[in-house]
């Protein structure tokens, strides 16, 4: 719906990834981390979600949690790299 607000990206650090819940379907980025690491591992977005730049928000979202933590991020996930 036009005007609506972006979903907001949340991390859920006990399943180890950012997620964005929107029209009963989530997107997702799973992360590992590795000493000192943020190790992103794999990006998931439904068919239904696509085309909105949620795999490159998602993608911000870890960026930001790395340079809040100091972490140094490496991406394994073809998305991310």
């Amino acid at each position: 719906m036009k005007g609506a607000p972006d979903p907001e990206i949340v991390e859920e650090p006990s399943r180890h990834r950012f997620v964005l819940a929107a029209q009963e379907q989530a997107a997702e980025l799973v992360y590992r981390e590795d000493g000192g690491r943020l190790v992103l591992v794999h990006t998931a977005v439904p068919a239904a979600l696509r085309r909105r730049g949620i795999g490159g928000r998602l993608f911000r979202a870890a960026l930001a949690r790395a340079r809040r933590t100091g972490e140094c991020v490496a991406p394994v996930c073809p998305f991310a790299r």
